[in-house]
Formats: structure tokens, sequence, C-alpha cells
């Protein structure tokens, strides 16, 4: 495309500017819950988690797991009645390629049971940890687990030759860990636990070494990344606030705290496209936090449970959020307005400003898309921001009229 003047080649970076604003606003569903289906458990159910990719669901009630397909009928199940039942709802994951799926307290507290979903067998045991676990959790890529031990450690293993070696073994909480969340690029790794710390670990060549220490809490239950990996949130044991804390020039610093529960904050999980937060407490209520503006702002409570949560977990394709809790279920709610990643196929975005700017008078086109897209993912361009590009909109029309 040819440009005759300045004001033409600006002219048409405001058009798909507004376009794309409008866009994103008028086509965005609102936000609805409304509760789909009820698992009937025969105890506390403390964890539920969606596969990756959404092909299973499982669910631990007590001390036996549960793995089901896409209908929740359950397919594989395991029970170790001889692991002391301590309470922690992060004891499974499964990896990102939905290969294996790794679970703490197989044989005895301290071990890890890797279970490999083709076949339903399992094909390791990984033992290191002094005391129990209390998580366990895959990396942004199959080759990386980790876990966090009440013997103050967290471990790294790695995936080679098809078996999970120990790698690393991060020193630095003075008390039991209890939970950990990776930043989806892998570059951050947070930890926290009963020393009141949140520990960010940086990865560098394949070894993390501490970052960052983070305060706040009387003792760190929760801790999770955003899906972009801006924000991180954190909870603690018998509080009734979370804690927003935003990466910014290379650290993270205390952003926002949101309060407003009753009752103690027991889990929390952040929607796939990053907009919402959903955090289940001991008042049996799952309560929906919306980042609008750029901050975070209390938006909906899903009732339905009679006593309190255990976890929650939202769906890869964003439609479906899962709650278990004490009251021997498994809800789950149905969601519109949720996405798995932008309203507008960023494919398609990329596609529309690379052939527009593809001409040497744009200089950087590579910088350029990248800030222009960086602005698209942001949340606060909903509401007024939107509204100001349909207005910008019709205002350039008018004038690109007058001057035909």
């Amino acid at each position: 495309m040819n440009f005759r003047t300045k004001s033409e080649k600006y002219f048409y970076i405001m058009l798909v500017f507004c376009v794309l604003f409008s866009a994103k606003v008028i086509f965005a569903e609102k936000f609805s819950a409304k509760e789909w289906n009820t698992l009937k458990m025969n105890g506390i159910t403390l964890d539920v988690k969606f596969s990756p990719k959404g092909n299973y669901f499982a669910y631990r009630v007590y001390n036996a797991y549960y793995v089901c397909d896409q209908n929740y009928n359950v397919i594989w199940q395991y029970e170790n009645n001889e692991a002391p039942l301590v309470i922690t709802s992060r004891l499974f994951d499964f990896s990102p390629d939905e290969k294996y799926i790794a679970f703490g307290r197989y044989q005895t507290s301290h071990d890890i049971g890797i279970f490999r979903l083709s076949d339903r067998k399992i094909i390791q045991i990984l033992k290191g940890h002094s005391d129990h676990l209390n998580s366990v959790l895959f990396g942004p890529d199959e080759t990386c687990l980790i876990s966090g031990s009440s013997d103050k450690t967290v471990k790294i293993w790695n995936l080679s030759g098809g078996k999970f070696f120990e790698r690393q073994t991060l020193r630095g909480h003075s008390k039991p860990v209890y939970s950990l969340s990776f930043s989806p690029d892998g570059v951050y790794l947070a930890s926290g636990g009963l020393d009141k710390n949140i520990k960010i670990w940086k990865s560098f060549r394949g070894r993390f070494s501490e970052f960052q220490t983070l305060k706040g809490h009387p003792y760190i239950e929760n801790v999770c990344f955003s899906p972009d990996g801006k924000y991180l949130a954190s909870g603690g044991f018998d509080e009734d606030i979370i804690k927003i804390w935003k990466l910014s020039r290379g650290g993270f610093f205390e952003f926002q705290t949101l309060k407003g529960h009753s009752e103690t904050v027991e889990n929390m999980a952040f929607s796939p496209d990053g907009k919402y937060l959903a955090l289940g407490s001991r008042n049996r209520f799952v309560k929906i936090w919306k980042l609008s503006q750029g901050i975070f702002i209390e938006f909906q409570i899903l009732k339905g449970h009679s006593d309190k949560i255990g976890n929650i977990c939202f769906s890869p394709d964003g439609k479906y959020l899962a709650s278990g809790g004490w009251d021997h279920t498994v809800r789950i709610w149905k969601l519109n307005g949720v996405s798995s990643g932008m309203n507008i196929p960023m494919n398609k975005v990329k596609d529309a400003v690379a052939s527009l700017f593809r001409h040497p008078i744009w200089g950087n086109i590579r910088e350029f898309k990248q800030d222009f897209i960086s602005l698209l993912r942001d949340p606060m361009w909903e509401g007024i921001g939107g509204m100001a590009g349909i207005l910008s909109f019709i205002v350039i029309l008018m004038r690109w009229g007058k001057r035909k």
C-alpha cells in the first residue's frame, strides 16, 4: 500500500486501531455463569482440575485420585489409605501434552507417582523429599515438574528419555512450602508457605535462583500467576484478603488488595483469557473478580455449595468452572463471556497489521506490531476505551468524507 502523505498514513493507523477497538467491545460476550452439573462424591473434594487440552477431568477425594473422560465418567482411580491426611489442595497436575499425571503421596506421603494416560499405568515413583508433599505442578512444558514439601524445599524434576530426574533443589524457605505457580513463559516460579514469604525464583539457562521475596501475609496458602504473567495473586491461611502483585520494571510489587470476603479464601484460579479471577472460600461461595480499567473489581458471586470450597479450576477453553467442596460435591458451572484468549483471533490481527503496514515508510514494523497487539490484549481498553474507539472512527470517517 502506497501513501501519498503523512496525514494519509496516520489516518490508516487510526482507522485500523479504531475498527479493532470497536469490534472487540461490540462482539464480546457478556459474562454469565450457571450451575450446569453436580457430581456426587463420597467425601471432601480437595482437588479439581481440567486437563490442558480439555480431554480429561480429574479430582481428589481425601487421598483417592479419580481421572475422568470428557463426560465425567471415571476411567482410572487410585487410593492410598496409609498416607496421612494433610489438608492441601494442589497434589496433582496434568502435563501440558496430556501424556502424564503427577500426583503426590503415591506410596508414602513423601513421594510422587507418575501416571501415563495412554496405557493408564504408573511408570515411575519420584523420591527425594523427606517430609509430606504439599504441591505438585508441571511447568509450561512437559519437561519440567516441580514439587513443594514440608521439608522446606522446592524440587525441580526434568523429563529426559521418558524418565523424570531430580535436577535442582531450591532452599530458601524456613518452614513448609504449600503452593507453587509458574509464569506462563517459565521464567519465574513463585513458592509460598508457612514462613510468611513468597519466594520468586528466576530461571537462567535451565537453573533457578532466588530473585525476590514478597511479604504481606501471615502464612501463604496460595500463589497463582495470571495467563499473561503480569500479575501474581496470593492468599494466606486464616485470611480473608487476596493480594495482587504486578510485574513491572523487572520486579514484583504490591499492586492491589482484594477485600470483601467474610471468611478465609482457600483457593484461586485465573480464567484462560486473564479477565477474571475466581476465589473459593470457607463461606461456601465462589467470588469472581474482573480485571477492568487496569484494576480488579468485585464482579459476581456463585452460590451452590453448602460447605467450604476445596479447590476451583477453569477449563482451558473458558467455558466451564469446576469447584470441589467439603459438601461432598463437585459443581460444574457453565460460563459465557470467557475465552481461551483474545476475543479477536491474534493471527488475523497480525495479518491485518502486516498487510496494511508492509511499506518502508513505516520504519520498524515488528516493534509497532508488538506494541499494537499488546494494547489490544489489555483489558483496560474495554468499556470507555471501546466507546472512544467507536466515536473516533465516526469522526475520522466524517473528516475523510469532507476531504473527498
